[in-house]
């Protein structure tokens, strides 16, 4: 069975494998490797580094004018990332792998305007497949229930736990814990939200139509305002707490006041899709 993907560059430009006359013949997509390090004939670590994989794509098109015209097409879309140094993304069933497109090599594209065989090299800093699972929850101030271990501190910069709460909960299906970015949503004053065993507040007032992202990736807390502003609030994160804490893998209940919305994306990295 021929591979199904989607490869989308900087500028939102894609290429859809599996249909319209480009097909994936063969790959190396699913291929991986740990690298290791050694000391004294132990393994003390692992990393990946860059990668490169191959990938084989025909294309069989209809009539002369639409087959050069996709050979043209494809060539502009992998080679504008590489311009502008700025990856793509290569989507394969759920999941997808930042990269760049890094090299060609062209068969039996003499044989007709029709038909061309293509072996591309795709070249990636970050080998991960990447899958993000958005989970949101809405406003729902008044309907709360009794969380009778949180507790209020007066801490200085106004940290507190509060003694009524909404509830729910995630499962986390990733192998290990994930990164995560947490966007909470205005109006709201100093916000808080209970993830597992961990808290995540920052000792900000958001007014309606601001948001705050906590990106555990990047390492960043950001106010964003109504105009687009984006102000760096890193240094009002609750030191109670660590406020890039990753997400554990399982069942997470999730506890805050009710008096917002937020959404809550993991990150989950593999080094292979998952299979479907």
């Amino acid at each position: 069975m021929l591979d199904v993907a989607r490869y989308v560059n900087h500028l939102n430009q894609s290429i859809d494998f599996g249909s319209g006359g480009i097909f994936i013949t063969d790959s190396e997509l699913r291929n991986y490797e740990w690298e290791y390090d050694t000391d004294y004939d132990e393994i003390t670590n692992f990393h990946k580094g860059v990668k490169a994989k191959k990938m084989k794509i025909i294309i069989s098109a209809a009539t002369e004018e639409e087959g050069i015209a996709k050979r043209n097409d494809i060539f502009q879309i992998f080679e504008s990332d590489i311009l502008a140094e700025q990856s793509g993304r290569l989507y394969q069933d759920g999941y997808y792998l930042n990269c760049y497109i890094v090299a060609s090599k062209k068969a039996k594209w003499y044989l007709t305007k029709r038909y061309i065989e293509i072996e591309v090299t795709i070249a990636t800093d970050q080998p991960d497949w990447v899958q993000e699972r958005e989970f949101n929850f809405l406003k729902t101030e008044g309907t709360t229930v009794e969380m009778d271990n949180l507790k209020k501190y007066p801490y200085k910069y106004g940290y507190y736990y509060l003694n009524q709460v909404s509830s729910s909960s995630i499962n986390n299906v990733s192998i290990t814990e994930s990164d995560f970015v947490l966007r909470i949503y205005g109006s709201v004053s100093k916000p808080l939200v209970k993830i597992g065993d961990n808290t995540y507040q920052v000792n900000v007032s958001l007014n309606a139509g601001e948001r705050l992202e906590i990106d555990s990736r990047r390492k960043t807390v950001k106010l964003i305002h109504t105009d687009g502003y984006t102000e760096n609030v890193l240094w009002s994160a609750a030191k109670e707490y660590y406020i890039f804490e990753k997400i554990v893998a399982g069942t997470q209940i999730i506890a805050w006041d009710g008096s917002f919305s937020f959404d809550l994306i993991l990150i989950d990295k593999r080094s292979e899709p998952l299979w479907k």
